[in-house]
């Protein structure tokens, strides 16, 4: 298989099969998920994952555009330099040489976001378009404002007291973003069910799945696909005060939010 590392899960050292499993790209993992030899929860459609459907992407970008992707960060600042730039009046009247000031762009942060994309029976189909718009716009706005993101998909399922969790690197701070490499793999039911649960089959050696918290990867922001989560994604409205939220605090410089 392609993952990179696998490792015992912290919280669940003495059970047999309890790991965590780390992918470097969405693609060595979607590979992983096409080379299973039992699917128990149906075979996941994994091409539509790389290609995803029109309307597929129709639909989120639909969501990506009406949600606010206002000012964030300022990620300019103003230095003094004799060399050119705009006049200083004030600088100037206070005798001060140096009166002259240019606009230099400044490093933005380097911003992790962990989400992990859990279905519930009672989300309905909007409710997993909004949220993966959610984050598409969020990325979006941050680097729009000269920050780098990266991006973790993930899943974290206790089955009979052993613990799985998937880490999965979709999107590097260097990198920027591609809506419709990730448009279906943040939004598609299918894939959110099918190639998680047949990778917990694979590494638990069970057909059933657990309760879901979300993966325990730190993050500047986390979705951790809790039911409680879901309510900001309800409605357009809901999920532009989430946007809000999730910016004021990282402008803020509160760390990992939720």
């Amino acid at each position: 298989m392609k993952y990179i590392t696998k490792e015992k899960h912290p919280q669940k050292p003495l059970c047999a099969n309890s790991c965590i499993v780390t992918w470097a790209s969405l693609e060595s993992y979607l590979t992983d998920c096409d080379e299973l030899s039992y699917a128990p929860h149906g075979k996941p459609n994994t091409r539509k994952m790389r290609l995803p459907d029109p309307s597929i992407l129709k639909r989120i970008q639909n969501f990506t555009t009406q949600l606010n992707t206002s000012e964030f960060i300022n990620t300019r600042t103003r230095t003094m330099d004799v060399s050119g730039g705009s006049l200083d009046v004030a600088t100037y009247l206070s005798g001060v040489p140096e009166c002259f000031s240019r606009i230099v762009p400044r490093k933005g942060k380097d911003i992790r976001v962990v989400f992990s994309p859990e279905v519930h029976v009672d989300s309905d189909d909007d409710a997993l378009y909004i949220r993966g718009a959610a984050i598409l716009s969020l990325i979006d706005s941050l680097e729009s404002k000269g920050n780098r993101v990266e991006l973790w998909l993930g899943w974290d399922n206790t089955v009979a007291g052993q613990k799985y969790e998937s880490r999965i690197l979709a999107k590097r701070s260097t990198d920027y973003l591609n809506v419709t490499a990730l448009a279906a793999v943040c939004c598609d039911a299918s894939f959110l069910r099918t190639c998680e649960f047949n990778l917990i089959h694979h590494f638990l050696h069970t057909e059933g799945v657990g309760r879901n918290y979300g993966i325990t990867l730190p993050g500047d922001v986390v979705i951790s696909g809790r039911y409680d989560e879901m309510a900001h994604f309800r409605t357009l409205t809901s999920c532009e005060k989430w946007i809000d939220s999730m910016k004021n605090k990282l402008q803020d410089g509160e760390g990992k939010i939720q």
